[in-house]
């Protein structure tokens, strides 16, 4: 199970979506997002009939007359369902045909102008909510970056540009996932010099998706015929051996013995040169906190039961009266509950 990203920036000329079809049929694509497609409702037929009888396709023309999304997949394989979709993003669930996988797929095609870019941020924390008990992957160009470092030979990056889409990602409980090859995935077309470089293509994965297929490493092959790097993320394997790889969820972070850790750890004194020391370092603190980790899991049921029933004598006592020390406590019951079952990766209705 194969699936493919890209922003072609144009589908128009025969000869792009042969080589786009051929890119697909030899990295064994089953679910392709084109981006930027320019094809106009009257001839995406045709074009479509470039790729081959065995893809079915979905496209946003119902949101633009370019077609800014097209959403294709082997309907042999796949079976995927549309369940919304707006001028920006395209949602859907997909199943494989052996029922081996199931996930909720979102593309993403952020407009230019950034407070257009509102609305998707909105949209994307509403289907965090709706999508959090199922492995979700948010892939496409966001038109946006997340870091500093994300751009160079471009405008200096300030605060402003990355804080929305920061926001986003932490509001959704969304990870990046690990990748390979382009760092950058987008370059300024042309001779410029000095061409400018950013990364706003990016795959992101909930917690859900970030246990089913913990190995998943994306890839950002050479660009080809557009300006943007394709992301293609590889066959999915529900069966592991052997050791996990490790991957750093974002709520450590806030964990009140997270500046301890990564203290304790990178102030010991190792061996070796630098770059070994260096090494020490990081395989220690990563060994503390896949035992925090497992801790918060240990315990995150009780947790989640001992809060269930506090807030529901609380909730019990309101009926009759209330107080304004009454209230904050109900926020701060309910607010305990979310994050501790959002941590736990339990399924379970608050």
């Amino acid at each position: 199970m194969n699936i493919c990203t890209w922003n072609v920036r144009g589908l128009n000329e025969p000869q792009k979506a042969v080589e786009i079809r051929r890119f697909l049929n030899k990295q064994c694509i089953n679910v392709v997002a084109l981006i930027e497609t320019r094809v106009r409702f009257g001839n995406k037929e045709k074009v479509q009939k470039r790729f081959g009888a065995q893809w079915t396709w979905f496209c946003t023309y119902s949101h633009s007359p370019k077609g800014r999304i097209w959403i294709g997949w082997q309907f042999a394989d796949v079976d995927l369902q549309i369940l919304s979709s707006s001028d920006q993003f395209v949602h859907c669930w997909v199943v494989t045909r052996d029922h081996k996988f199931e996930y909720f797929f979102t593309v993403v095609y952020d407009l230019h102008i950034v407070g257009h870019r509102q609305s998707l941020w909105s949209d994307l924390i509403l289907l965090s909510q709706s999508s959090q008990h199922k492995p979700w992957v948010v892939a496409g160009d966001f038109n946006s970056i997340l870091y500093s470092g994300d751009r160079i030979n471009g405008n200096v990056v300030s605060h402003a540009e990355t804080r929305d889409f920061l926001q986003c990602v932490a509001d959704c409980d969304l990870n990046e996932l690990h990748s390979t090859g382009w760092f950058f995935s987008w370059s300024s077309e042309g001779s410029d010099d000095p061409r400018v470089w950013s990364r706003i293509d990016r795959v992101f994965g909930n917690i859900k998706w970030m246990d089913s297929f913990p190995d998943i490493s994306t890839k950002y092959p050479n660009p080809s015929l557009s300006d943007h790097s394709s992301i293609v993320i590889p066959s999915m394997k529900s069966d592991h051996h052997g050791g996990r790889r490790f991957r750093f969820l974002n709520y450590l972070a806030d964990h009140t013995s997270f500046e301890g850790i990564v203290t304790d750890s990178w102030n010991m004194t190792d061996r070796g040169n630098l770059m070994e020391q260096i090494w020490c370092k990081l395989a220690r603190i990563k060994g503390k906190l896949k035992t925090l980790h497992k801790e918060e899991l240990v315990h995150a049921s009780e947790k989640i039961e001992h809060y269930k029933g506090e807030l529901d004598s609380l909730q019990t006592q309101l009926r009759v009266s209330s107080s304004p020390q009454m209230l904050a406590a109900e926020i701060d019951l309910v607010c305990k509950l979310k994050n501790t079952t959002k941590k736990s990766r339990i399924a379970t209705d608050i």
